[in-house]
């Protein structure tokens, strides 16, 4: 039995450091090829990766971040903070997604969004599964998904063991997509297991690296590059377990962001984190049972360990952790009753949600229904909405207070009328609405709350889809939810907290991680990339003896070239190599797709290999599925041909179009400008023995890794229906400028009888009329008005103030109408065409444009034509759209002399006959 040697770990993943094109060093690891970026990320973490001006202050300084997923409750919210961290980013940009699998109804909405956002062309680029290791079989789900999108990578966050090796199962299952592996152990902030954080590594590496799709990234209780250093190289595992090197790819950061200038974390909050001594790596399990350097683990509403800075707040949670969150859920209630005016005191002393029931004058109550329903809104102003700076904690707050104030309307309005809040905007003021809405109402400033409206305040105050309210309202059953629910914002909005004291808030933090923290407010840019800085120098000492002219170089960090020739010796196909210039024929045998674009991409890591490879290119701030892969796939009889070191590549033969074509034809032609930078992208059609072009250009961005190929997009959309008009109208002729209402006209041609008989078998309408064989005169069927009216009807998308893409137009529908009286088309008839533009319409699925036309014989209409067609895409350009409805004329009879002052009263009625003035009993008729 042949003997099988372990991989030698630290020559195969040991980091190196490369230079791109742009001069810059860039540290070399599996991770950093696989992002495009340095090796240091930012992972996921309510509440500071929610907010859109800290993830794009991550992203402008040219590191990787995950959106937390956990702060959006909808798929409105979500969407939103997607397009204004877009407004905020260079272009080429990605974004990824922190998703909790603990959370199933945030989960279930937000990854099929996700995929929604990638195929809309929002420059999405990853999703991160969290608090959860799904199953393989939903793991191959989640995965295809995300793969039929144009997502990039996955990432999972195990938390044992058994998690580490369900995400190597899970890679294994799918090796052709990139999966990234994160490790915290249990001394991580955010939600963690109670793991150490060496030993399941030690035990699962070599599992993990046997599945080369995975790339490895510690995380938990790293503040700096003296600490992250042993990680890289591995030195870790022999330093302290004497076995061989075990690299990391890549390391992530949370709790020690959070004191960053950027970060939205509130300036008191932040000297507490900054106060914190934190403990080292030995001591941090202390904080499960007590207060260990500053810090405290609790439990978190999804029933996960968490640590927090001990302020009140927490030492409350941890005190109920203890007591009453111990209990049964059906014996909760009966503690809380028997304890409640300690608990009320204790909420009301030391959390950020208070007790809610209180009287105008601060007596607290036990309960709603000792309350009147003004005191009710007065208190639910107090508690979500922030007085001193004019706003309500958010705008779902808002409306429920709203919502409240209605059913206060209908308790009391005491007939039909009109409410007095008629938007939720009129409580943006509340200190202005509130006092107006019960003088209206006294009787509500004296009644008590019915139990059924207190049942209905209940009920509203914890629905689905709006923020959860920032108090308590009952000890029940539910107290757990109400106490531990949405607990993490207000670390970032201090001022929302009804007194602005930071020890009633929770504050995330690991206990390793906080003694880092020193410094607040340290720019994100400086504090990420002095790491990354002082990585790459002990890295140049290291390695390359302080020289970085020994420094590999490539053009951009990206996938490694593997530039498989074999496949060419395997399918046959010819290679014939001279001084500049490689050609490639393939014969009957077709090799497959990715070796085949592998092998013509050469073996240099340039814009030849980043333009053939790259799944995706960035149009404006969009990502869209590259079309060069599809326009180079491998084709029997095709000839490739690469100039120059490489110039130029060029592709010959093999037609797109349906039809022979000459077999030297120049179908397809990239030429690159090193100078500009530019690749210049040339599609041939042939038309009638003559070469048609469509020109693309692009941009190759080699300081862009990530998204090396960018198109330009100034005027192309002009340039495609140039391309289009030459194709279908004459390839001497250029596009004419079309106006959107115009009429447009098709050339006058006559029926032929053979055309209608080819064109009822491609449609499979075996009519006999329409037969040469059996009539003298051949009838066309009313679907071929297609035929005859087609080039009127298409001049319609070709309008410039119809601004969309033409690859991307799809032909909806064609609707056919005789008109009254006439006659069927019959071959020999000599036909015109009219159409013109019914509307234009923004629509969810795209701009839709529908055509309206006559086929005319002898200047008379025979048949009508309705066309629609759809260019795919989101457009906002509103101010360009219409609709021309023919509407039926309006006979309308003027019985009195007030009905015609009525009618010259109007500015849009005007009267041009002044001798003939209008009189009682004419009869208008209104054609709109």
């Amino acid at each position: 039995m042949p003997v099988r040697y372990e991989a030698w770990w630290s020559k195969k993943f040991a980091p190196r450091l490369v230079k791109t094109a742009d001069g810059n060093v860039h540290i070399d690891t599996p991770f950093s090829r696989l992002l495009g970026k340095a090796p240091i990320m930012v992972a996921g973490m309510t509440p500071t990766t929610v907010k859109a001006g800290f993830v794009s202050a991550v992203l402008n300084a040219g590191f990787h971040i995950e959106l937390a997923g956990g702060g959006h409750y909808n798929a409105k919210a979500l969407r939103a903070k997607v397009a204004e961290i877009q407004s905020k980013i260079p272009p080429g940009v990605g974004l990824t997604l922190n998703s909790l699998y603990i959370n199933p109804r945030q989960f279930g909405f937000q990854l099929p969004l996700w995929q929604e956002l990638r195929r809309e062309g929002v420059p999405v680029e990853g999703f991160c599964v969290a608090a959860g290791i799904p199953s393989s079989e939903k793991a191959a789900e989640i995965i295809s998904g995300l793969k039929a999108a144009g997502i990039k990578h996955v990432a999972f966050k195990p938390g044992s063991v058994e998690g580490i090796r369900q995400v190597v199962s899970i890679a294994a299952a799918n090796s052709d997509f990139p999966v990234i592996l994160q490790w915290t152990g249990g001394r991580a902030g955010g939600h963690h297991s109670c793991e150490d954080f060496h030993q399941p590594v030690l035990q699962t590496y070599a599992s993990i690296r046997q599945q080369s799709n995975i790339s490895l990234v510690a995380g938990s209780g790293f503040g700096g590059a003296d600490d992250v250093w042993p990680y890289l190289t591995g030195q870790w595992s022999v330093d302290l377990f004497g076995v061989q090197p075990m690299p990391f790819d890549g390391f992530l950061f949370a709790s020690r962001v959070m004191v960053a200038k950027e970060a939205h974390t509130s300036e008191s909050v932040k000297q507490l984190i900054v106060a914190a001594p934190g403990v080292g790596d030995k001591d941090w399990e202390g904080t499960y049972a007590q207060e260990t350097g500053g810090i405290l683990t609790v439990n978190s509403e999804l029933g996960e360990p968490i640590h927090k800075i001990a302020t009140r707040g927490v030492k409350l949670w941890k005190e109920f952790d203890d007591t009453v969150f111990k209990l049964p859920k059906d014996k909760r209630a009966a503690w809380l009753a028997q304890n409640k005016q300690s608990v009320i005191e204790k909420l009301n002393r030391d959390f950020a949600k208070p007790w809610f029931p209180q009287k105008k004058d601060g007596a607290v109550v036990e309960a709603i229904g000792e309350m009147t329903y003004e005191e009710v809104v007065l208190r639910m102003v107090r508690l979500m909405y922030v007085a001193h700076e004019h706003r309500w904690v958010d705008i779902s707050l808002r409306n429920l207070t709203g919502d409240f104030c209605r059913r206060v309307e209908e308790r009391f309005a005491g007939e039909a009328k009109p409410s007095i809040l008629q938007s939720f905007s009129e409580l943006d003021k509340p200190e202005e609405f509130v006092p107006k809405f019960f003088k209206t109402y006294p009787a509500a400033c004296e009644q008590l709350v019915a139990s059924e409206d207190a049942a209905f305040f209940l009920a509203i105050s914890q629905r689905p889809g709006q923020k959860p309210v920032p108090f308590i309202p009952v000890l029940d059953a539910d107290f757990g939810v109400w106490f531990k629910k949405d607990s993490l914002w207000a670390a970032e909005d201090i001022e929302a907290v009804f007194d602005q004291d930071p020890q009633r808030v929770c504050i995330l933090q690991g206990p390793v991680a906080v003694k880092h923290s020193i410094k607040a407010n340290e720019p994100i840019k400086e504090l990420l990339g002095n790491i990354d800085e002082s990585l790459k120098a002990k890295l140049l000492e290291t390695y390359y003896g302080g020289d970085e002219s020994t420094v590999p170089v490539v053009d951009y960090l990206g996938p490694t070239a593997s530039h498989g020739t074999a496949v060419c010796q395997e399918y046959a196909v010819a290679v014939t190599s001279t001084p500049g210039k490689e050609e490639y024929k393939i014969g009957t045998t077709v090799p497959p797709h990715d070796a085949w674009l592998d092998c013509i991409a050469g073996p240099v890591q340039g814009w030849l290999r980043a333009f053939l490879t790259s799944s995706t290119i960035v149009q404006g701030k969009q990502y869209v599925d590259s079309p060069i892969r599809r326009l180079f796939s491998p084709r029997a009889g095709q000839t490739i041909v690469v100039e120059g070191d490489p110039t130029s590549i060029t592709l010959y033969g093999s037609g797109r179009s349906f039809g022979p074509h000459p077999e030297d034809f120049k179908a397809v032609e990239a030429v690159f400008d090193s100078e500009t930078s530019r690749i210049t992208l040339t599609i041939c059609e042939e038309r009638h023995g003559v070469s048609v072009p469509l020109t693309l250009q692009f941009t190759y961005r080699p300081d862009q890794g990530y998204a090396p190929i960018h198109e330009i997009v100034d005027d192309r959309n002009a340039r495609i229906k140039d391309f289009y008009w030459r194709l279908w109208f004459g390839d001497d002729l250029a596009m004419p400028g079309l106006d959107a209402r115009q009429v447009f006209e098709g050339p006058e041609t006559v029926i032929d009888a053979a055309e209608v008989e080819r064109f009822c078998s491609v449609v499979r309408n075996e009519g006999e009329a329409f037969k040469t064989a059996r009539n003298g005169k051949v009838q066309a069927p009313l679907d071929f008005a297609i035929v005859a009216g087609w080039q009127a009807i298409i001049q319609a998308i070709f309008p410039d103030t119809i601004d969309g893409d033409l690859l991307k137009l799809v032909h909806l529908s064609n609707e056919f109408k005789v008109v009254p009286g006439a006659t069927p088309l019959l071959a020999g008839d000599m036909c015109k065409s009219q159409a013109r533009i019914a509307s234009v319409t923004n629509t969810e699925a795209g701009k839709a444009v529908k055509v309206s036309g006559f086929v005319l014989r002898d200047g008379e209409p025979v048949i009508e034509v309705v066309s629609s067609f759809l260019y795919r895409g989101r457009f906002a350009d509103f101010d360009k759209t219409f609709d021309i409805v023919n509407e039926d004329d309006y006979v309308v009879e003027v019985e009195t002399h007030a009905e015609v002052a009525v009618l010259h009263s109007k500015e849009w009625f005007q009267w041009d006959d002044d001798t003939k003035p209008l009189q009682a009993g004419t009869k208008l008729i209104f054609r709109v």
